[in-house]
């Protein structure tokens, strides 16, 4: 079945939405290979036993299938819960596909846990080899794959899971429902067909989708090798054509070249351009040559805020107070090249949340001293030498 398939919105519907800016949503088009969706219903949940008591209730309502691509899915934290949700599904007679990261689930509790779901019916791949020959396929890959749940084709999870704090700091969880879930799950099985070495059990995996809110939606998704970043260009056309504000999150070190260049364009222009970036667990060296690039934004006078103590809250931006991003930052593999996948939802509710999440993060920064290391050392000086030797223009 086509994924175009559903239905089109009620009398009237277009007209109460509160439609995204057209600047943002052409721009955004633009940018992207699949096409921004209109009709979604898009929510944000709260970190933690919310956000898992979100996704373990969902499971239970599945009657087709459940597809779950997550290398960062924790087998070990609420690992029991999840297991005993899926094996109740199968059992009742609904296919569940998972795909888990080979590496990081060959502690001894993760392997006995994926024992029980392979028992139990549930069909396994693992997206990175695990010595010891299991039973599972594999393919080469090593970058960061999307964190995604779909149930039934029609209601999907995006984002962090909230079940454990992944690298970088817990990312924001989307509940979302309408015709994107089809592209989701077009992905979803893409991924499959990719790294897999058994085909996907047949299911109902594409049913009619009918307009279900007022969001507009749009996947930017990379492929693996493409040397090509959706997301990152994107980004770099949202903050050019921002008319307000544009905050900035970036939970590892900072955003890519581009994106710098284009967040002071937008603040030379007038834009309140904020740039949040965290150097949790970052070693002091990386952390210094982060410092020295984002003293040349604070220099030219775009407000930098630095997590120094703990990872970000969120892992999202937002412009304009529309235009909000969920998953992966630019900062990881899916923005040099590597599979993955951002949601990017226009609409100013979710922007709100978004916003209120970064500002609250940027509060934090404040007071915060900087922690340069040990300033004596020969080698230290050196490398501060070095470094600002070695220092490209943004």
């Amino acid at each position: 079945m086509s994924i175009r398939s559903f239905s089109p919105p009620a009398s009237g519907a277009l007209g109460t939405a509160r439609a995204a800016p057209t600047v943002q949503s052409r721009a955004l088009s633009r940018c992207l290979q699949l096409p921004v969706l209109g009709g979604n219903r898009v929510e944000i949940l709260e970190h933690g036993r919310p956000a898992a008591g979100a996704v373990f209730d969902a499971l239970e309502t599945a009657r087709d299938h459940i597809n779950i691509d997550s290398r960062l899915f924790d087998l070990q934290t609420q690992g029991d819960a999840l297991v005993r949700r899926l094996l109740e599904r199968c059992r009742a007679g609904a296919r569940v596909n998972l795909l888990v990261d080979g590496m990081a689930s060959r502690d001894a509790k993760s392997l006995l846990r994926l024992d029980q779901l392979r028992r139990g019916g549930v069909k396994l791949c693992a997206t990175q080899p695990v010595r010891g020959g299991l039973w599972w396929g594999h393919g080469p890959e090593t970058d960061e794959a999307p964190r995604l749940i779909i149930i039934d084709g029609r209601l999907a999870f995006v984002g962090g899971l909230g079940l454990q704090r992944v690298r970088g700091g817990t990312e924001g969880l989307a509940r979302v429902e309408g015709p994107v879930v089809a592209e989701l799950q077009w992905l979803f099985i893409d991924h499959w067909e990719r790294i897999a070495t058994r085909p996907l059990a047949t299911a109902r995996y594409f049913p009619p989708l009918a307009w279900i809110g007022d969001q507009r939606v749009g996947i930017a998704a990379a492929g693996a090798g493409t040397g090509r970043s959706p997301f990152l260009r994107a980004s770099v056309a949202a903050v050019a054509a921002a008319q307000a504000r544009v905050l900035l999150s970036s939970p590892q070190g900072l955003p890519p070249a581009p994106l710098l260049r284009a967040l002071l364009s937008a603040h030379a222009r007038g834009v309140d351009a904020q740039l949040l970036w965290s150097s949790f667990a970052m070693d002091w060296p990386t952390r210094l040559h982060a410092r020295l690039r984002a003293s040349r934004l604070a220099r030219a006078g775009v407000p930098v805020h630095e997590m120094q103590h703990r990872a970000l809250r969120a892992r999202s931006s937002v412009i304009d107070g529309v235009w909000s991003s969920i998953g992966p930052s630019w900062c990881e593999h899916v923005d040099r090249g590597g599979s993955g996948m951002n949601m990017i939802v226009l609409d100013a509710e979710v922007g709100a949340r978004v916003e209120a999440a970064f500002r609250d993060d940027a509060q934090c920064c404040r007071g915060e001293q900087h922690d340069e290391g040990p300033p004596s050392r020969p080698w230290h000086r050196i490398h501060l030498k070095l470094s600002r030797h070695l220092e490209q223009g943004l």
